[in-house]
């Protein structure tokens, strides 16, 4: 970047002033991007086969063109809205509210997300949740989980129950 900027003679040479206003104008982008990690639910906490992803509006960690999601959030004004957080922007069957922890769509800013674990990424199909939600609109455990519950739970009752009948 540097080098091109010094070759251009139209910019004369390359001062530290310049130098610094470019670094300047550099860290103002990254501050940017930054910013938007806490517009929307869980923006630190997206992992894709246990990575930690960044810039989860981007096709890559560097920042780059914007990918679905990322144009989608664009077209919100950059911000967490219900459409937003209604919308499949992978098209995986999930909602991105579902993806980033907001199920119900009631996020705001600053507030906890309804849930914290087993996020995915919002613009890569291949990632999905794991999360139900229910009618009343909670969080569920996934049936997989509900059913090794019981299971366990019928373990210790049922023995405790019959040696209580036949006493």
């Amino acid at each position: 970047f540097f080098r091109v900027a010094a070759a251009d003679s139209s910019m004369g040479p390359l001062t530290p002033f310049r130098v610094s206003a470019l670094l300047a104008l550099g860290a103002s982008g990254a501050l940017g991007r930054s910013q938007y990690v806490g517009s929307i639910p869980n923006g630190n906490s997206v992992k894709v086969n246990g990575r930690t992803v960044a810039n989860i509006g981007h096709g890559n960690s560097d920042g780059g063109s914007r990918n679905s999601f990322g144009s989608a959030f664009s077209g919100a004004g950059d911000r967490w809205t219900r459409q937003l957080c209604e919308a499949d922007s992978d098209g995986d069957g999930q909602s991105n509210g579902l993806e980033l922890g907001d199920p119900n769509c009631t996020w705001t800013h600053g507030q906890q997300p309804a849930r914290r674990f087993d996020v995915s990424h919002p613009s890569d199909s291949s990632s999905t949740t794991q999360a139900n939600t229910s009618s009343m609109g909670g969080p569920l455990w996934s049936g997989v989980q509900a059913q090794r519950v019981i299971s366990q739970l019928l373990t210790l009752v049922v023995p405790t129950a019959l040696f209580a009948v036949h006493v």
